[in-house]
């Protein structure tokens, strides 16, 4: 999936000291968890705003 905010396909971060995120525009946020519930991935979701 590419986000639309740069061009870049999304990734899940590999930070060492950081637990696994993927950093996306809210414009995207409702087909990622489609996608992401369709491959039975698990997710916990927080919204800045």
């Amino acid at each position: 999936m590419i986000d639309t905010s740069n061009g870049q396909r999304l990734c899940v971060s590999a930070l060492p000291d950081a637990a696994p995120y993927i950093d996306l525009p809210l414009s995207q946020v409702e087909e990622v968890c489609r996608r992401l519930d369709r491959a039975g991935i698990s997710y916990w979701g927080h919204l800045d705003r």
